[in-house]
């Protein structure tokens, strides 16, 4: 069950998807050459690397880094782990 206030769309939790967003965003508006994001949302980052994807959202996303000139990476990171 999402957490209180936030909703899921077919798993993946949507204030996950909009961060990512606004990440990418930032990166190719600043001009980065490479940027990481690191996301605790596995399901979201599926959803990006999805080639098949019905939801507006995520093929805006993957529109984006694909006209980008630079490099993002993506990376998952367990929840509640922290990094090691």
């Amino acid at each position: 069950m999402a957490a209180a206030g936030r909703s899921r769309v077919r798993g993946c939790d949507v204030t996950c998807i909009r961060s990512i967003r606004l990440a990418v965003m930032y990166t190719t508006r600043r001009q980065q050459r490479q940027a990481k994001i690191t996301s605790d949302s596995r399901s979201a980052l599926m959803s990006l690397a999805s080639l098949h994807e019905r939801r507006l959202i995520i093929n805006e996303i993957k529109d984006n880094i694909r006209e980008y000139l630079g490099d993002i990476q993506f990376n998952r990171i367990r929840a509640h782990r922290g990094f090691e």
